[in-house]
């Protein structure tokens, strides 16, 4: 996620074929450091990513050593060191990317602007899974997520000039103002 009008999810559907597919990489390519070479701007790749497993890529760009990658089940880039780079094999390539790349629906006007939450955005985005809607498709897919509680939440938040407060803490706030005008009030009567 790089923020609520870009980030990247992928489908259910296609969970059962992505996982014994990324089984299927990680005992092909166990063995290494391999041989570096170099690599052509969108060459479809197998990178070690930094947890030490293995993922499909596609080349960005290369600057000696390190291979700029774009993981194209996940939406994110990282450098990786040449040797742990290697030619996706066909048998990989069958099933499409999964990283779809979207962006929260209702949130239009305020893109961009994310950093007036003064919590920032990942406290929104705590779940692993997420009921889906597409509200607009085509090159900028648009997403309700939870049936818009999410966008909704975020967009209140927004609106409030970015500071978040839970109604726990409102009420502590409220009984402390509450027991400190009732010990002036005492203290008045008591000096009186």
């Amino acid at each position: 996620m790089y923020d609520p009008g870009h980030f990247y999810v992928q489908r259910d559907a296609d969970e059962h074929a992505f996982n014994a597919m990324m089984d299927a990489m990680q005992k092909e390519f166990r063995s290494g450091p391999f041989e570096p070479r170099a690599w052509s701007k969108g060459a479809p790749i197998a990178a070690k990513y930094q947890d030490n497993c293995w993922y499909r890529g596609k080349v960005i760009a290369q600057r000696g050593k390190l291979v700029e990658v774009y993981f194209v089940d996940f939406g994110n880039t990282d450098k990786v060191d040449s040797s742990d780079v290697l030619a996706l094999p066909a048998e990989f390539s069958r099933l499409e990317a999964q990283a779809i790349k979207v962006g929260l629906a209702g949130l239009e006007e305020v893109n961009g602007k994310f950093d007036k939450l003064s919590t920032g955005f990942a406290k929104y985005f705590t779940e692993s899974n997420y009921k889906i809607e597409i509200v607009k498709s085509g090159r900028h897919i648009l997403v309700d997520l939870n049936g818009g509680q999410i966008g909704q939440e975020m967009l209140k938040d927004l609106r409030d000039g970015g500071t978040t407060r839970n109604r726990g803490e409102e009420r502590l706030r409220k009984n402390r103002r509450s027991e400190e005008h009732t010990s002036e009030l005492q203290s008045r009567k008591i000096s009186r």
